[in-house]
């Protein structure tokens, strides 16, 4: 599961080089002509260990400011390095405690509307078992996502029956077959919330997907992929903060799993691909630094999509 998943994140990753689909089509074209730097003398290229040009990446956050009454000037690449804040589609992930929950409630004092995966989970779990317990949303989660194991290891055969036949009368299946759920299952709950939110011209942040399916699925309906990542220091903090027991946590789950992919991932993309290709789509949620000059510090990206989005 780890290699398949491994694999999809660095074919999605890498794909940008050839398809701008990761963060939003506009993020790696290149600027309108009537926006285009006046034509400069070619400048001198340094070559690689492999013979290959080196791309300078500027961090977008650092874009000095516009003048009053004129456009700031900046490098056409470091243009193709913007987000497409135009856009009304975000989708936020990032394991536990590394702030993608803060980001999006951030934006929504923007304006924007949040969503989050979490919402049918714990709208099952309070129909049907009146608790809001950590294992069982995680247990429904899977559930949802098309793996019964977990539910019924703390249900019980006779308990998960009963869950089964109690959930067919909720109004959220009243059109599902809930025998057992399916890995897009979960993102098409959400979606369509999203949808009422867009026809209503409302802007959306989506915030919790756990499995590269839902992530694909809604990237394919237009949202730009964020990965939100912190200090491993500062997500202890929280989880202490929040009354949770950081050893006794269940980092071993397929959604931490998942999420703990995107973190290596990030690294492992810094060296095969950031330096030669057109973005970050990573922010860095901690007070220090960014460790990688391409990830974008949280109060920089917070403030140039508000922003832009005004």
């Amino acid at each position: 599961m780890l290699e398949t998943e491994s694999d999809w994140w660095e074919l999605t990753m890498a794909r940008h080089a050839e398809t701008p689909d990761l963060i939003g089509e506009t993020t790696i074209q290149s600027p309108p002509e009537s926006v285009q730097p006046p034509p400069t003398s070619p400048p001198s290229v340094q070559k690689g260990k492999r013979g290959r040009p080196r791309k300078r990446c500027v961090n977008p956050a650092t874009v000095p400011e516009a003048k009053s009454g004129s456009p700031a000037e900046e490098p056409a690449a470091q243009k193709s390095r913007r987000p497409d804040t135009g856009s009304a589609r975000l989708l936020l992930t990032g394991g536990s405690r590394a702030g993608k929950d803060f980001l999006a409630d951030t934006l929504i004092k923007a304006g924007w509307v949040k969503l989050g995966f979490s919402e049918p989970i714990r709208h099952i779990a309070k129909e049907c078992f009146n608790q809001l317990d950590r294992r069982l949303l995680q247990a429904i989660g899977e559930w949802l996502r098309g793996s019964q194991y977990d539910l019924v290891q703390l249900l019980g055969n006779a308990g998960y029956q009963e869950f089964i036949q109690q959930i067919r009368t909720l109004p959220l299946f009243r059109n599902r077959s809930p025998v057992i759920g399916h890995p897009e299952l979960l993102a098409e709950m959400v979606w369509e919330s999203a949808k009422e939110q867009l026809n209503a011209q409302k802007k959306v942040v989506v915030v919790g997907a756990r499995t590269a399916a839902e992530v694909d699925y809604f990237r394919a309906r237009g949202f730009q992929h964020w990965h939100v990542m912190a200090a491993f220091e500062d997500i202890i903090k929280r989880m202490l903060a929040s009354n949770i027991d950081p050893g006794s946590f269940r980092w071993e789950h397929p959604a931490e799993k998942f999420c703990s992919i995107l973190d290596a991932a990030a690294w492992k993309l810094n060296r095969r691909v950031l330096r030669e290709t057109v973005r970050a789509n990573v922010i860095w949620n901690s007070d220090s630094s960014p460790p990688i000059k391409h990830w974008w510090p949280a109060k920089d990206w917070l403030k140039f999509i508000i922003g832009k989005n005004d």
